[in-house]
């Protein structure tokens, strides 16, 4: 290999603090439609049937920084079982590092997440799961349904996804963190929209957030102009709208709707809305019309679970405050077990005191539900 001269080696060194402060400088925000010659393409999910992840495969290759990671390897399908009620997860970006794709099972931090495993707890799907009789390695076996609910599930499309609040030790409008006509979450991302929940830590409400695009000023990022309608109907008559971004664009429409009407500039555009019990029993629904500026609906789950929405079809969010008897997976419900089933604020996978979450309930709020 040829030396390099004194000039040249400068000019390398130089261009690799560009290159870190350039990075340093939006790290905190997504890209999921803006990573240019640095990204690959992600893995897709994994296939399903019955409305259940895949297993994911081993990601491929990563390619040399400044030229694209690999894609990441897509998921297998499972023919019954399983425990996740989403299809797989959307294909995304894979990761501008040497030598390195997304794991198996896992997406990267900007690589499209993976379907989720089949079974629980590392066993196989159970081959009769879902037939009415309660076969050996079955807690349960409810056949035709009904099954039991998860906290929150979202409807869209077809399709049915366990969707668990983001968590986080901020309080909600400084989680929104509104300031020069923009949120400031950290989910944003150019051309891109997102609906979530975030809870903060130590409540039992929940808040609903949508964003739509990403501020300029912050981030560097160049929004495209364009337009955001949302009709929000069937919210708890308790709702409450806490942030407008920008002031008028957003209205309520009696005592359960409202109706979000944003052109986007150079600023992120949305809402944060409060007054949402949880545990709860409501059906919110959403129906979306991005005119231009958008390219990517997302549905954001705390788990770490992202799902790509249609531009165009009804979203339905729906809670429940009673969890019912068997799960799809054949699985009873349970506190502790790691999975956000109705009438659980938190559930992490112990029964510890004082970690936060005991008996599936914050520490410092009240009585646990159960």
């Amino acid at each position: 290999m040829p030396s390099m001269s004194e000039p040249a080696w400068g000019r390398w060194l130089a261009a690799l603090v560009l290159l870190a402060v350039s990075c340093g400088r939006s790290s905190l925000y997504t890209l999921d439609s803006d990573a240019g010659e640095h990204a690959g393409n992600g893995g897709s999910g994994g296939s399903a049937a019955s409305g259940f992840g895949g297993n994911a495969a081993l990601g491929g290759g990563g390619g040399t920084l400044g030229l694209g990671g690999g894609s990441g390897g897509t998921g297998g399908s499972v023919p019954v079982g399983g425990r996740g009620t989403a299809l797989g997860g959307s294909g995304g970006r894979g990761t501008p590092v040497a030598g390195r794709g997304p794991s198996a099972g896992r997406g990267s931090s900007q690589g499209g997440s993976a379907g989720r495993s089949g079974g629980t707890a590392g066993m196989p799907p159970q081959e009769h799961c879902r037939d009415g009789v309660l076969d050996p390695g079955e807690e349960c076996d409810a056949g035709e349904g009904p099954y039991a609910h998860p906290a929150i599930e979202l409807h869209a499309n077809g399709i049915i996804v366990e969707l668990e609040p983001v968590v986080g030790q901020k309080f909600a409008i400084d989680y929104y963190g509104y300031r020069n006509g923009s949120s400031h979450t950290g989910n944003e991302n150019k051309a891109g929209s997102k609906i979530y929940f975030y809870r903060p830590f130590d409540e039992a409400g929940v808040y609903l957030v949508t964003h739509h695009g990403i501020d300029f000023e912050a981030t560097g990022f160049v929004q495209p102009t364009g337009r955001v309608e949302f009709d929000v109907t069937e919210l708890p008559n308790t709702f409450t709208l806490l942030v407008s971004d920008d002031a008028g664009d957003v209205k309520k429409d009696g005592t359960t709707a409202l109706l979000g009407r944003w052109d986007l500039g150079q600023e992120s555009d949305g809402f944060l809305l409060g007054g949402i019990p949880f545990p709860g029993s409501w059906h919110i629904v959403v129906e979306p019309n991005f005119v231009q500026g958008i390219d990517s609906f997302t549905a954001l789950s705390g788990d770490g679970y992202k799902t790509g929405l249609a531009l165009a079809k009804t979203v339905e969010l729906i809670a429940s405050d009673e969890p019912g008897g068997c799960r799809r997976d054949c699985t009873v419900p349970r506190c502790g077990d790691g999975r956000l089933d109705a009438g659980e604020v938190c559930d992490d996978a112990n029964e510890l005191p004082s970690d936060g979450c005991f008996e599936c309930y914050p520490d410092d709020i009240s009585e646990p539900m159960r």
